[in-house]
């Protein structure tokens, strides 16, 4: 068998095809104007190719609008990370969903809140130091260390001193001091 193209006695391009039968001495030839087999092959590749172009079309979109939330929620988190850059660590971040991103999203917001709190502790840490090296008395130097202890939820702080510590030797051995709404409350420590 054999297929070839070859002009025909007008001129005219035809495509042939030769298929010798088995067990004869006749073969079976195919002879089609080039024409025609090119019109019938684009009455079947232009649907195919309209097909084709709608479905990327519809795929083009889909990707476009599922892409869309999460180039968002990364704008959202690029602003987060700014912010936090910046200093300003009082803004929440809003986690949406259960994805990568969602998981992303949380482990900043987690992220955000133990440097908001490790910079409270060294301020409080900081007003403590200054607060102890600025005062000579054992009474005003103690009020920066108990303020820090009291935090943001504590009610009442005391230190309970003895009298060796403040070079007093009359009465109680020990001195007491407190700070803090409820101070009066634990005043018998």
């Amino acid at each position: 068998s054999a297929f070839y193209d070859e002009l025909s006695p007008t001129g005219t391009r035809r495509l042939v095809y030769y298929y010798p039968v088995t067990g004869c001495s006749w073969a079976v030839i195919l002879s089609v104007p080039a024409e025609q087999s090119q019109q019938l092959a684009l009455e079947i590749a232009i649907p195919l190719l309209g097909l084709l172009l709608l479905v990327s079309l519809v795929a083009y979109l889909i990707l476009r609008l599922g892409i869309r939330t999460v180039t968002s929620s990364l704008a959202t988190l690029v602003q987060e990370a700014t912010l936090i850059a910046q200093g300003h660590l009082d803004h929440p971040l809003a986690v949406k969903g259960e994805d990568e991103v969602a998981q992303f999203s949380q482990a900043f917001e987690k992220m955000r809140l133990g440097l908001k709190a490790r910079l409270e502790e060294l301020n409080r840490l900081l007003m403590v130091s200054q607060g102890v090296a600025a005062n000579l008395e054992v009474e005003n130097a103690v009020r920066p260390v108990l303020q820090a202890a009291l935090g943001g939820n504590g009610t009442a702080a005391r230190l309970v001193l003895i009298k060796e510590v403040t070079m007093e030797t009359k009465g109680d051995p020990f001195v007491s001091y407190g700070y803090g709404p409820s101070e009066k409350a634990y005043s018998y420590l």
